[in-house]
């Protein structure tokens, strides 16, 4: 057990402590009516009176809530014979509660009002009761356990284990103070000590151990002959063959037949159906290697025949790859079996070497593929329904590119209006753009441009559209301000002024405090700067400001050069700002999009990403039949264990089959996803979730299939076939090192017949055999289970105890600890010679 157990003969609370009158012991009766020493102490003065407890003849029921568990469960079949039946109440002390007696001076035992029985379900008649009475139950004597021994079948159990100290009034009062402030960490038990005989059909009851005798409490039986007892509780269970875990791994041993074929399977070829390698009539047969093989045993064909195959299989394939792409001048593609692995390696013909060469053309390795896309195909409905649930996220993936790449075009349409005006005109409408480029000092060119001398108005969308052709202020300065003439000497056309020319003469007129000067080197007032550098010069003087203090102007010259600026801007690419954008609000963005077909810097709209099918493909391989997860697993004999591998060629062969179904599925069905994507990467049901193979992406195209289905891992598999897996489903099966530490297996399975297998990561597989390594069976850890023992007398059950022992001692000695049976891994398979 995982925690530390302590048992006690009884527990008392309450009134039942201030109990006087010893127990006689045995079956002797005992008086009806316990009287109890009550007392109040007021001020020193100790007040006391006569009370009786009520006798245990008094109880009509046990409340159903105070039953913790039942063992054997209600209705049980198949029950273990080598264990005894037993009930456990959450009240530490509710078999000694009506017993109204102290236990035994020199013993310290203690008879409970209540004991378990257990008696063929043939030899007891239940009488249900139309009143409020309890049920009873008749049966003979002679099957009931001796009352004399009672004391002995009902024990306390605490969980605080090393926390209880050694002496017995300290351990007492621990154990009424965590039974007060723990529940469930104390619980009270009744053994019945039967040996139970295989296939029988039981009864267990809790019954009365006492019936009263005037004022006497004589024991509920004796001897033989019929008997009424009142029943608090009854289930039946039913016994099979089996005795205890013990007894059944220990039927376990290795498998005397090392000439089973585990794992291969012969298949007739004799007609491939569109091809045909060999000469009509001929009788040609391959091998099946399945996922789980005898390691020792080898599944290449004949090299003669695996070249017949190779030379009649490649050229059917590669006429499929005539017309991969929608052409309509093309002539109409021929069909084909399946390629598998075209999608992944975007091959549409057979390669010269390689996995995919294998999986096309070796036919225990196309088989296994066969298998995979067959796989797809029945649960193809239920795979989708998967795929589908996930293209949720896909299509919202994609609705954000889309919405994207129209943030870029109309951002790309608003540049090209804005790289047409000129530096001045364009500071106006791109202002808020400017905040996102640097100038030569590196600050970005808003903050320079607020920074600088120039007024901060002067590039304001307000005074842009006061001054915008056609406005009263436009036509205003027209007048007072007629346009300039043109280079060429031509007459002007111009029917307004630019902005810049107009807001020009009204500063350099307006404010003679501040004046404000256009210039390019000597130009006078309000001349116009031709190449886009904005020279401001204020001269010394003060400003007026609100509280009528002045404030010295001081000589500056700030130039800051618009046309850099501008030309920054210009130099900007929409669609490469908007894909920089998304790809920093989703990281590896640029790893899951599909490149645009314009290419260049456009916005991808379609997502690479395909479903994730997080299933372990084995049980629906193991739905079709057993033969195909390991063939010849029929013959394994009963009570054998024999040491088997993982086939990796197998399970890449198999889960490329697999994927490249669920591809053409997915197009079929017009799945918005990447075809290449790894659909099904997890065969066996790890544990730990880990996938068997890497994605295909990542299968180097030279590798063997071998090569890439041990990428992942290969596996040292524990096949084991017994009883004990019929009556303990949950036993724990591991590997021990040399040095003493214990692994778990990485992935398991149930067979048919009683079977499992066990796989565990080993990377050198020889080592097992060279090294003192073990595979362990051990129990499954369930709560505690009580059976019979050797005594000191040397009976089977401890009927005749040493006086100085109770049911502590009986509990700590019946207690029936975890077993644990070990095999060496030489005894299991020898290694090939």
């Amino acid at each position: 057990m995982t925690r530390s157990l302590t048992f006690l003969p009884w527990l008392r609370r309450g009134i039942s402590v201030g109990l006087a009158s010893a127990d006689p012991g045995g079956a002797s009766p005992i008086d009806r009516l316990a009287p109890v020493d009550v007392w109040v102490d007021v001020d020193g003065t100790r007040v006391s009176a006569d009370a009786r407890v009520r006798p245990p003849d008094h109880a009509r029921a046990i409340d159903p809530a105070q039953i913790v568990r039942r063992v054997p469960g209600p209705g049980a079949v198949n029950v273990e014979t080598g264990y005894w039946p037993l009930i456990e109440f959450i009240s530490p002390d509710l078999c000694w509660a009506l017993t109204p007696v102290a236990p035994e001076p020199q013993t310290n035992r203690l008879r409970p009002w209540i004991v378990l029985i257990c008696v063929p379900t043939t030899e007891a008649e239940l009488i249900q009761s139309d009143t409020t009475e309890p049920p009873s139950l008749v049966v003979d004597a002679a099957f009931l356990p001796s009352l004399s021994q009672s004391a002995l079948w009902a024990h306390v159990q605490s969980a605080l284990g090393a926390e209880l100290g050694t002496d017995a009034a300290e351990v007492a009062a621990a154990t009424r103070e965590a039974a007060d402030t723990s529940p469930g960490t104390v619980i009270s038990r009744l053994l019945c000590p039967v040996t139970l005989e295989p296939d029988t059909q039981y009864r267990a009851a809790v019954v009365n151990a006492f019936h009263p005798d005037g004022d006497q409490l004589q024991p509920a039986w004796s001897g033989s002959g019929q008997v009424t007892l009142t029943v608090f509780d009854t289930w039946t269970f039913s016994t099979g063959q089996a005795s205890s875990f013990q007894d059944l791994v220990s039927l376990l041993g290795p498998v005397d037949d090392l000439d089973l074929d585990l794992g291969l399977r012969s298949v007739d070829v004799s007609k491939l159906g569109p091809i045909e390698p060999w000469s009509p009539g001929s009788r040609v047969s391959a091998t099946f290697a399945g996922p789980l093989v005898d390691p020792n045993l080898d599944a290449t064909d004949d090299p003669d025949q695996d070249a017949a195959v190779v030379d009649a299989i490649v050229p059917f394939l590669d006429q499929g790859s005539q017309r991969v792409v929608l052409d309509a001048d093309a002539p109409d593609p021929i069909v084909t079996p399946p390629l598998y692995g075209s999608f992944v390696a975007d091959e549409h013909a057979v390669p010269k070497k390689g996995w995919m060469r294998e999986v096309n053309t070796v036919l225990r390795h196309r088989m296994a593929a066969g298998l995979g896309a067959d796989i797809v195909r029945v649960h193809q409905e239920r795979f989708m329904a998967a795929a589908w649930r996930q293209a949720g996220q896909i299509r919202e993936a994609r609705r954000a590119l889309n919405a994207m790449r129209l943030q870029a075009e109309i951002a790309r349409t608003w540049k090209a209006r804005t790289d047409r005006l000129d530096p001045d005109a364009h500071a106006t409408v791109a202002r808020a753009q400017y905040s996102t480029l640097r100038v030569g000092n590196g600050r970005p060119a808003r903050h320079a441009l607020r920074g600088s001398g120039i007024p901060t108005g002067l590039h304001s969308p307000a005074l842009a559209r006061l001054s915008r052709p056609g406005s009263r202020m436009s036509r205003s300065l027209l007048r007072r301000f007629p346009p300039p003439p043109r280079p060429d000497d031509k007459p002007s056309t111009e029917r307004h002024p630019t902005w810049r020319q107009a807001v020009g003469a009204m500063l350099a007129t307006s404010d003679r405090r501040r004046q404000v000067r256009f210039a390019t080197g000597d130009a006078p007032p309000g001349a116009l700067l031709t190449d886009g550098r904005l020279a401001i010069r204020l001269g010394v003087g003060t400003a007026n400001r609100g509280s009528g203090a002045r404030r010295p102007w001081r000589d500056q010259n700030d130039v800051l050069d618009l046309g850099e600026v501008v030309g920054a801007a210009r130099a900007v690419s929409p669609q490469t700002s908007t894909l920089q954008r998304a790809q920093a609000r989703v990281p590896g963005l640029d790893t899951l999009v599909v490149p645009s077909a314009a290419g260049g810097d456009e916005v991808p709209t379609r997502i690479s990403l395909g479903p994730d099918i997080d299933e372990a493909l084995m049980w629906s391989l193991l739905d079709r039949s057993v033969d195909l997860v390991m063939p010849g697993a029929s013959a394994v004999p009963n009570n054998s264990v024999r040491l088997v591998r993982s086939n990796a060629e197998f399970v890449a062969a198999f889960l490329a089959g697999a994927n490249h179904e669920m591809a053409r599925e997915l197009l079929w069905r017009e799945y918005p996803a990447d075809l290449s994507h790894t659909v099904f990467r997890r065969f066996w049901d790890r544990r730990d979730g880990r996938p068997d193979v890497h994605p295909m992406l990542d299968w180097p195209a030279s590798d063997s299939l071998g090569e890439v289905g041990a990428a992942a891992g290969e596996a040292v598999v524990v096949l084991a076939r017994g009883e004990v897996f019929r009556h303990y489903p949950k036993v724990i099966v591991m590997l021990r090192a040399p040095d003493g530490a214990l692994s778990l297996p990485t992935f398991a399975g149930e067979l048919p017949n009683a079977m499992r297998f066990y796989g565990f990561d080993v990377r050198d597989a020889d080592a097992l055999f060279e090294d003192d390594w073990s595979v362990v069976f051990d129990e499954p850890l369930t709560e505690p289970r009580f059976g019979p023992v050797p005594d000191v007398g040397g009976a089977s059950t401890p009927s005749t105890l040493d006086g100085s022992r109770n049911s502590a001692h009986v509990a700590g000695l019946a207690y029936q600890r975890p077993f644990r049976q070990e095999f060496p891994v030489s005894a299991l398979l020898e290694p090939d010679e």
